[in-house]
């Protein structure tokens, strides 16, 4: 009977070693995939501006938006004028 248990005890243990091996591998895949999703973005810098950028960040300059940084930011990230002005508004 000791036998029979002991042999239970190990193979729980090696399981659950198994196991935990598996989720931390999860864990990290996640957490990678996380970082790269929710990497910040590079600095906004108008002087890389292509012209299609920089005649949406006049439109939204007249229009009263004024944070240039925020605006390069979303003129980058949604591509479309009505996109950044719906982001802007909500």
């Amino acid at each position: 009977m000791k036998e029979a248990v002991d042999g239970a005890v190990a193979n729980v243990s090696s399981r659950s070693a198994e196991v935990s091996g598996m989720v931390k591998k999860q864990v990290e895949a996640v957490k990678d995939a996380a970082e790269k999703k929710f990497a910040p973005a590079p600095d906004p810098s108008p002087e890389t501006l292509t012209e299609k950028e920089r005649e949406m960040l006049r439109q939204l300059n007249d229009m009263g938006f004024t944070d240039q940084e925020q605006l390069i930011r979303l003129i980058r990230k949604h591509k479309e004028l009505s996109a950044v002005i719906e982001r802007l508004i909500q």
